[in-house]
This record gives structure tokens, sequence and C-alpha cells, in this order.
């Protein structure tokens, strides 16, 4: 991606950043945000079909970050590789709070790339399709509570907790 191209979408993330501290991502317009990031109608809609799109670009970003070089594929995991792997999945929504709270809200509550990850990165450590579906919503409720309830513990201790269940299913 080129330098201008960059900037362009770097601007309409911190106008779109800016806007929901006042008002919800699904609030903000396509003319509010072309304003604030000094941009045009036209150049918006050359990235992006609504606003929320940027945010959903700005979590994906974030989470490959939170995931460069972290591969779950292999023959049997170790108590302290799902621990690490989770740890780093706690720490990015902790870190992340206020991004991840528009985004669940933008996004009805759920937070696919995480799910999206373990279906993808479980297959072949979980053996039973079934399973790995009923890991991945698990964690996935447990982590969308964690952040409702504003984090009331540590990600040390939501890691810990998500190992401990994932090693009794994956048994």
């Amino acid at each position: 991606m080129n330098k201008k191209v960059l900037n362009t979408k770097r601007a309409l993330r911190d106008a779109l950043c800016l806007l929901m501290q006042s008002q919800n991502v699904q609030d903000v317009t396509v003319s509010q945000l072309c304003r604030e990031a000094d941009i045009d109608r036209t150049t918006f809609y050359k990235y992006y079909s609504l606003p929320s799109d940027i945010l959903n670009e700005y979590v994906d970003e974030i989470y490959l970050q939170a995931m460069e070089g972290v591969s779950l594929v292999k023959d049997r995991l170790t108590a302290d590789e799902i621990y690490s792997f989770l740890l780093r999945q706690c720490y990015m929504y902790y870190e992340n709070s206020n991004l991840m709270g528009c985004y669940m809200e933008c996004n009805g509550m759920n937070l696919p790339n995480l799910q999206r990850l373990f279906v993808k990165e479980a297959k072949d450590l979980i053996p039973e399709d079934i399973d790995v579906y009923f890991v991945s919503g698990g964690v996935n409720a447990i982590i969308t509570q964690w952040l409702l309830s504003d984090f009331d513990t540590t990600p040390e201790s939501i890691a810990q907790r998500l190992t401990d269940l994932i090693l009794r299913v994956i048994g």
C-alpha cells in the first residue's frame, strides 16, 4: 500500500476515533467523517462502504499484530502454549478496550476474529469439528462477558481460566 493510501486511511481512522468519543459508530455519517478527516466522499468510498468498515479494518490490524508469529497447528499443544496464546488474546482486548467495546457494539456483541482463529487453528488440535466450535464459542462468550464487566479480572486470570476449560474439552 502506498504512503498516500496509508495516510488517507490513517486520517479516516483518526477522524472516526475522534467522532466515536461523542457518538456511537453507527451514528457517524460519511459526511461527518470526511469533514473531520478533510477528504472528499469519493475518496472515502474508494476504500470503504460504511464508517464501521474503518473500525472493522482497524480491529483486524490490531488482531493480526497480536497474533503475529502465533500458530496452533501442531499435533499437541502444551498447557503453557495454550495459555500463552490466550494471554496474547486477552491483552489485545484489554489494551484496546475502548476500541473493542465499540467494535462489539457495531458487530452485534460478537468477536468473529477470535472465533475464526480458533476454528482455523484448532482443527488439527481438536479432533471433532463440533468440539472446535464449542471451544471457540465458549472463548468468545467468556471474553465478551469479560469486556462487558469492564475487565473485572486480570488478563492472566482469564487466560488461565480459559486454558483450564480448553484442556478439559481436549483432554
